[in-house]
């Protein structure tokens, strides 16, 4: 509690999370409306996931040379750039509304645009952050912020809901380009901690292949990005799906939409809650397998009723399940890397989770127009348990996550004779 009320006494850190917690909610606003507009408009699941794959797809493309540039370059002029951009594209989508023309296809050009600008979002946002605590709360402060991000996720589909119901779709796109003008005034008054950082040298490519080779060098690393592919894969991509299972599966409109992707924040707020309660007590490999399993659990409750009010328990059991998994590996990688690598690998990792979602979407989308969508679902939940199985199996339980050092650093600096360290 009181490594909390210091990290909320830092001024930067403070004014970027009320921020990011604004935006997030006006962005999980807009990924609720266009699902809704494109199943309203096509019937189709396949167009659902293509609409998602077009904006995600975008950011995957670019996040590898956005991790790059904020080992380079400010990461806070970066996220200036980046959310103007953002705001541009959500107003296109909002003038489109506006005037009455929303095609899947003239959605296209915004969502690419907005993908585009959000590629230069994730990679730097998550390596600005550690720049804005002390290095002791550090930890402390990636717990946290995943909290108001698993917060805005319950908000954001909530009031996404009432507002659809209530003004139409345009109003969703509005207040997420609102959001978007609350981040870049926020930005204007954030400072980083004066930290050393090692400049780097050579060509990009080499630089994203020397990443590469910094993270193959460390299996718990590399399993927890893979990882995190998989679970994103099978898991958030049945959550972009939300539309068609809402329609499909429970016959509801877009009230019970809304609520519907509320309950997954829900749970997620509530797993978040858990974990900052239990910290260090719970071995973050244990919870990474503990979210995939409960991932899968939700997703088969939600294919086997057909009872509304069952389906969103099992939307919770999944936003829980999401936020285990989730935060444990994120937590994992940023405690383990270092720093002149934390731009990189936090792009190897959010290329996982931004290839994974949209292609699963895309995937068991077209298999449930084919299959039925109960049945794809159901296929996804079985290859997540499956891959828990290897886990367990073949990656040791995951239990390199639970280290707070690269594990590479004791080997790097052998000077220390193991007599010494031990009348230390």
């Amino acid at each position: 509690m009181g490594a909390r009320r210091d990290l909320l006494r830092e001024r930067s850190f403070t004014v970027y999370f009320v921020a990011s917690f604004i935006s997030n909610t006006g962005t999980f606003m807009q990924s609720l409306g266009v699902p809704f507009v494109l199943y309203r408009l096509t019937g189709s699941n396949t167009w659902v996931g293509a609409g998602v794959l077009a904006n995600w797809a975008a950011s995957l493309l670019v996040t590898p040379a956005a991790g790059l540039i904020s080992d380079r370059l400010n990461r806070r002029v970066i996220l200036m750039w980046s959310n103007a951009v953002q705001l541009i594209a959500a107003a296109g989508l909002w003038l489109l509304a506006q005037h009455n023309a929303l095609t899947p296809w003239r959605m296209m050009a915004p969502l690419i645009l907005g993908g585009l600008a959000a590629g230069f979002q994730y990679a730097p946002s998550q390596a600005l952050l550690p720049l804005l605590v002390p290095h002791e709360h550090r930890v402390a402060g990636m717990r946290l912020f995943n909290v108001q991000f698993t917060l805005a996720r319950a908000l954001g589909p909530a009031l996404a809901g009432l507002v659809l119901h209530a003004w139409g779709v345009r109003t969703t796109f509005a207040v997420n380009a609102l959001s978007f003008v609350v981040v870049v005034v926020a930005l204007l008054f954030v400072r980083e901690r004066q930290t050393p950082r090692t400049k780097t040298e050579g060509t990009w490519n080499r630089q994203f292949i020397d990443g590469a080779r910094y993270l193959l060098k460390r299996p718990a690393m590399a399993r927890g990005i893979l990882t995190g592919f998989v679970v994103a894969f099978c898991g958030s991509g049945t959550v972009q799906l939300a539309a068609g299972i809402a329609a499909e599966i429970f016959h509801v409109d877009s009230d019970r939409l809304g609520l519907l992707v509320a309950a997954f924040g829900l749970g997620a707020s509530a797993a978040s809650v858990c974990l900052l309660l239990a910290g260090a007590r719970w071995r973050r490999s244990v919870a990474t397998i503990f979210g995939g399993a409960c991932y899968a659990l939700g997703i088969f409750v939600v294919a086997a009723t057909r009872s509304f009010a069952i389906g969103a328990l099992g939307f919770a059991v999944m936003g829980s399940g999401h936020v285990c998994a989730g935060t444990s590996i994120s937590t994992s990688l940023h405690a383990q890397v270092d720093e002149r690598y934390r731009g990189r690998l936090t792009s190897f990792y959010l290329i996982a989770l931004l290839g994974g979602s949209p292609l699963g979407a895309l995937v068991w989308g077209a298999l449930g127009d084919h299959i039925g969508l109960r049945r794809a679902l159901c296929c996804a939940a079985g290859v997540l348990l499956g891959y828990l199985g290897l886990v367990v199996v073949r990656f040791d339980r995951l239990r390199g996550l639970d280290s707070n050092v690269d594990p590479l650093s004791i080997s790097v600096e052998p000077l220390v004779p193991a007599s010494a360290a031990r009348r230390h």
